[in-house]
């Protein structure tokens, strides 16, 4: 199976409120009224970032992998105890180009024969496996010589 890099950004936000009571030194005035009114914000931290790397059968599948590695809307709490919302999450997916070996060549051109038997066509991938033998064969025929 295909294996796909993964490189998904996101931000963090979440909602910050004051919640408790101001202490003022009161002793030297009249009449004091505290009317403090706080009110929240919110805080967002943009530039998350992580890579991976996932199996999957095309692009379309290895981004939904990614998207489910770090889920838009999710919510996380950092060590000081805040809870933040996983927001604004893309991922961008591009397949490794695995080296083709003699292994993985002569199992590429087994299935091939075996669907060509049934009348399938040859695809680009089977077309480099069958060149990559060859040339192997020129190799180690050269080698003899």
């Amino acid at each position: 199976m295909p294996r796909f890099t993964c490189e998904v950004t996101f931000s963090l936000t979440t909602e910050v409120e004051f919640d408790g009571h101001v202490e003022f030194d009161e002793s030297e005035v009249e009449d004091f009224s505290d009317n403090s009114y706080w009110g929240g914000q919110t805080i967002t931290c943009d530039d998350g970032s992580a890579t991976f790397v996932v199996e999957a059968t095309d692009e379309y599948e290895a981004e939904e992998k990614a998207l489910a590695v770090i889920p838009d809307g999710s919510e996380m709490s950092d060590y000081s105890g805040i809870t933040w919302m996983v927001e604004h999450v893309s991922a961008s997916v591009e397949e490794i180009e695995e080296p083709m070996t003699l292994a993985k060549a002569l199992d590429i051109l087994k299935k091939m024969l075996a669907r060509l038997a049934e009348g399938g066509t040859i695809t680009t991938e089977e077309q480099e496996a069958f060149a990559f033998v060859l040339d192997h064969f020129a190799t180690l025929a050269a080698q003899q010589s």
